[in-house]
């Protein structure tokens, strides 16, 4: 084995260590996070999710009234006067992008933040 070949290693070496290093520090640990409802496309309520109170939050739709549940950081639609019952049954949402909709009762809740990443490409 040469000098050259023992620098090739420990530079590869010294590259994956510090690839590893980045992929696996945390990107944003404190984005304030919150639900931003919205009835026929207009802003109704913003819900901060790094509260630590639960909650429950009527939101008056086209159909009547769907119910939201705030727990943990995270949101979900409780109750619906839809009739297929999607946007109840797609569950908890807690990631900025994530969305419920309910196209029936014209209610849409989606989860923003403030500042942090977009996007990471690897």
């Amino acid at each position: 084995m040469t000098r050259k070949d023992k620098i090739v290693i420990i530079a590869l070496v010294v590259f994956s260590l510090a690839g590893l290093a980045v992929v696996t520090l945390p990107v944003a640990e404190h984005e304030a996070l919150h639900g931003v409802v919205r009835v026929k496309g207009e802003v109704v309520n913003n819900i901060d999710l790094n509260v630590e109170v639960d909650s429950r939050i009527n939101v008056t739709g086209a159909l009547g009234v769907s119910v939201l549940e705030v727990k943990g950081g995270k949101l979900r639609m409780l109750s619906s006067p839809c009739p297929d019952k999607i946007c109840v049954n797609q569950g908890w949402v807690c990631k900025p992008g994530e969305v419920i909709v309910c196209v029936p009762n014209a209610v849409s809740v989606s989860i923003e933040g403030d500042g942090g990443v977009d996007a990471i490409i690897r």
